[in-house]
């Protein structure tokens, strides 16, 4: 659990450091309104730390406004994360071999999961990290 800890950590430190800098907050200002809370969109927005409430056509109008676009200009569309790589990946089961499947040796093991990422970055494809949406905004 110390490896899957620290690597939360890292993660929700990136998370923090990032949202604060885009929020023009410092992070020890910002830090004390997360502590991996959720907040409502009200009382995110009443803490600075959204610009809107709305929902995604309010982003798609704001996306484009900010681009100097017409909404029309805007196309958007459903994006699978992994793409055809999620054919590979086995199914979430406990009746499938392959969900617990580890390649090398204990301690440098590869999960089938970390595999594909790897697999999909070699091969230039766009594999998103943790904290990515389910859709792309393009602006044409």
């Amino acid at each position: 659990m110390g490896l899957l800890n620290r690597r939360l950590d890292d993660i929700y430190l990136d998370f923090t450091t990032k949202a604060a800098a885009d929020r023009g907050l410092a992070l020890d200002v910002l830090e004390p309104l997360a502590r991996g809370r959720v907040w409502t969109g009200a009382d995110a927005h009443q803490r600075g730390l959204v610009d809107h409430l709305g929902g995604m056509d309010l982003a798609i109008d704001r996306a484009c406004a900010l681009a100097g676009i017409n909404r029309d200009q805007a196309t958007v569309r459903p994006v699978n994360p992994l793409g055809f790589l999620s054919q590979f990946k086995p199914a979430d089961s406990s009746e499938s071999i392959a969900t617990g499947a580890v390649i090398g040796t204990p301690r440098m093991s590869l999960d089938v999961d970390s595999l594909i990422h790897r697999f999909g970055a070699f091969l230039g494809l766009e594999v998103p990290g943790v904290l990515s949406l389910p859709f792309r905004i393009t602006l044409t």
